[in-house]
């Protein structure tokens, strides 16, 4: 797991890559956690997401939570 800590804005920030549902290897960032563990929570959540459906709204990342 990549995740960093951003001493600028005081959050973390993962970056990762990921194998989209076309075979395709992707890579991502998602910044402005307030934890580390948020930060891997949100990477591992989103991998699972990713390898389960085809569709690209099941992403975590495009859901509003």
């Amino acid at each position: 797991m990549a995740v960093y800590y951003d001493a600028d804005h005081k959050t973390y920030y993962c970056k990762f890559n990921y194998t989209d549902w076309t075979g395709k290897k992707r890579y991502t960032t998602k910044r402005g956690f307030s934890g580390k563990r948020a930060a891997e929570k949100f990477e591992r959540e989103f991998k699972a997401a990713a390898l389960e459906s085809t569709d690209i709204y099941q992403y975590p990342i495009f859901v509003n939570a």
